[in-house]
């Protein structure tokens, strides 16, 4: 084709320039979604799906070679065989042939956090940095067009700036925990931007009491072999950024993550919690939040108290607790309906699977103001008294009773189950709580049914909303 070059047109379109066609192909948004030790897991808008991709990685930021290529329509990419903590530098750009079109945004691994030095703490123009741990050299960019400072030991690191105001600080290398702990500057962090590629160790108190803190990162930190995220979020009242790509399945230490997060309210479907073993205050004070917990795994969980405490938006069921390992479930629904308005669906559903279950004894749990479905088929007030008997004139029992259904003693608080029908007017029942004169209910539902097996078979005591 005289006049045309390769590099103007695309041989397989005639007159169509390189430039119009990667108008409608250019990928961006690059980011990464989680780093492992040696991973990174990264993804970018394809505006098209009809082009494969190059991705392109650099250890300087200037001199880039070809990490790996994905097919058309795909646009994530693992790449692997990297050094958690080492600094690189990624970019994409799709391709045709030889041709590729303009790169993606640039990104980087660096830990980043945006600090106000003017918030209350340390001098208005210093920043503290409270290092927890660290394996070897790290390496801290504080912001403001000074050289990285090396740092070989754990601590307070303090930095003066020239002038108060707001820094963005970047970490990379051997840094592996901080912890604010409620002290220090922990009013002055008021961004975490990326989490990078550091490999952290614990996150215990990590952000605790950072209450300006708020998250604008995309990725998802390295926490893959964290035991500890004890109080990581606690008191981080402006908190609420995604935490669904948190690997947490070696963490035992669940205990107050995110207690008092009062805006958060972000999926943990993905959280696998095989490992735990205390979720102690876990949501504690977390008032907006409404995420299902329905895949936690809580065989090893010794501790559920208070998790769900004051969280009062909270409307899940916690049938697929485990409650096998439990020894404390204390106040674990204290303040809170985990009812939907009107219904009784996930607290009927939380009992009958938790009497299903092979429960440990003389629990006590406190459900909040949920209430269960009865299922009420009699009630009234006694007109006799025999041992083990429910006597009144006048019902009905043979038609509405049957075995197995619960006796509610409303006057004490007892219950019983009915192990027999005598006639239209008593009742043989499976202990001796109904004397003259005091008033009953007779309830048929499984969830009432399952409540009472728990307080009569399992000796558990039982605080809730009552019957509905």
């Amino acid at each position: 084709m005289p006049g045309i070059g390769i590099s103007n047109a695309i041989p397989f379109n005639k007159g169509v320039s390189w430039s119009t066609y990667w108008a409608t192909r250019t990928p961006s948004n690059l980011y990464a979604i989680v780093y492992r030790d040696t991973e990174a897991d990264l993804t970018w808008t394809d505006p098209s799906g009809d082009v494969p991709f190059r991705i392109y990685i650099s250890t300087d930021g200037v001199n880039y070679t070809e990490k790996g290529t994905t097919i058309a329509g795909d646009n994530t990419y693992t790449a692997t065989g990297l050094t958690a903590g080492t600094l690189y530098y990624f970019y994409v750009k799709a391709y045709n042939g030889t041709n590729e079109s303009p790169a993606t945004n640039i990104i980087d691994t660096y830990f980043k956090i945006t600090v106000d030095t003017t918030k209350a703490g340390s001098a208005a123009d210093t920043f503290v940095l409270p290092v927890n741990a660290n394996t070897g050299s790290y390496f801290v960019d504080w912001g403001d067009g000074g050289a990285e400072e090396e740092f070989t030991t754990t601590g307070n690191k303090s930095h003066t700036y020239a002038a108060q105001g707001t820094y963005q600080i970047k970490v990379r290398g051997g840094l592996t925990a901080l912890a604010f702990n409620n002290a220090g500057d922990k009013l002055k962090l008021i961004y975490i931007d990326q989490w990078g590629n550091i490999k952290l160790t614990s996150c215990a108190t990590m952000f605790y009491g950072c209450s300006n803190m708020m998250g604008r990162y995309l990725d998802q930190p390295n926490i893959s072999n964290v035991i500890s995220l004890y109080r990581m979020f606690r008191g981080c009242a402006l908190f609420n950024s995604s935490v669904a790509h948190f690997d947490v399945s070696q963490v035992k230490n669940m205990e107050g993550v995110f207690t008092s997060c009062t805006v958060f309210n972000q999926s943990v479907e993905n959280w696998s919690t095989i490992t735990a073993t205390t979720m102690y205050v876990l949501f504690d004070g977390c008032s907006a939040f409404n995420q299902s917990v329905a895949n936690f795994n809580s065989e090893k969980v010794t501790t559920f108290s208070n998790m769900f405490r004051n969280a009062i938006s909270f409307k899940q069921s916690l049938a697929n607790f485990s409650l096998n390992s439990a020894t404390s479930i204390v106040d674990m629904l204290l303040g809170i309906d985990i009812n939907e308005a009107g219904t009784t669906t996930n607290y009927d559903a939380t009992l009958v699977a938790w009497a299903a279950q092979d429960a440990p004894n003389s629990l006590n749990f406190n459900g909040g103001a949920s209430k269960y479905g009865e299922g009420l088929v009699e009630n009234g007030t006694t007109d006799g008294a025999a041992a083990n008997k429910l006597i009144q004139s006048g019902q009905n029992f043979l038609t509405t009773v049957a075995v197995g259904d619960v006796v509610y003693n409303t006057t004490d608080g007892t219950y019983a189950l009915v192990t027999a029908i005598d006639s239209d007017t008593q009742l043989s029942i499976s202990a001796d709580i109904m004397a003259n004169a005091e008033v009953y209910r007779i309830q048929h539902s499984a969830a009432a049914k399952a409540r009472a097996s728990l307080i009569l078979n399992d000796l558990w005591t039982i605080t809730d909303g009552g019957q509905a």
